[in-house]
């Protein structure tokens, strides 16, 4: 992994929030423990749903960046190279996206939702807002946010069923500049159905 090798393992861990699954999961980490010693595995006694254990994942953020990946959903090779060298470089930005590609059962590429927004590079607001509330909202898969926004702003308002990562990422791009890169760097997989947030 570059990233270890780049000095950056004090500010990159990755941790594993097992909604309590029946699975190989706990098996699974355990394997890759033996290579990447810094992975921290949770599992939760009972599950808590979807929203739960993001919510609960989220909490437990003590670094200066962290980003949010599902368990089918997988990161290219550079996302958080080119992540945090963006970041590092625009302190003004509080969070990167980069283009995450939806696939449907098949494989088939059926969304690229920010591939249309008007250019790539800085966002100041409220130009990306005008992009989210447009529809093309990204998905946060394939952002990395700053630390500083969860105590500035808070994380998702569970008030808002159906709608809390719209309004979340609605909220952060009218309040702070963003960088987006239209290079793909994420692969999504469609559910037919999802608990929503």
């Amino acid at each position: 992994d570059p990233l270890w090798s780049r000095g950056l393992g004090d500010v990159y861990k990755r941790q594993v929030f097992d909604n309590h699954s029946l699975d190989e999961t706990e098996d699974v980490v355990n394997e890759l423990q033996k290579t990447y010693s810094q992975i921290i595995y949770h599992c939760h006694p009972e599950n808590i749903g979807a929203l739960g254990n993001f919510i609960h994942g989220v909490g437990t953020v003590d670094t200066p960046f962290f980003s949010i990946l599902s368990d089918d959903d997988y990161l290219l090779p550079d996302f958080y190279r080119r992540a945090i060298d963006d970041l590092n470089d625009h302190p003004e930005a509080m969070f990167w996206v980069g283009l995450g590609l939806h696939f449907d059962e098949s494989k088939n590429i059926i969304d690229a939702r920010v591939q249309r927004w008007p250019k790539e590079g800085i966002y100041t607001p409220p130009e990306a807002a005008y992009c989210i509330a447009g529809g093309l909202l990204p998905v946060w898969t394939s952002i990395v946010f700053r630390r500083e926004i969860l105590d500035d702003t808070g994380f998702i308002d569970t008030s808002m069923l159906g709608v809390m990562d719209y309004e979340f990422l609605l909220r952060i791009s009218l309040r702070y500049p963003l960088i987006l890169r239209t290079v793909s760097y994420t692969h999504l997989r469609a559910h037919e159905t999802r608990e929503d947030l």
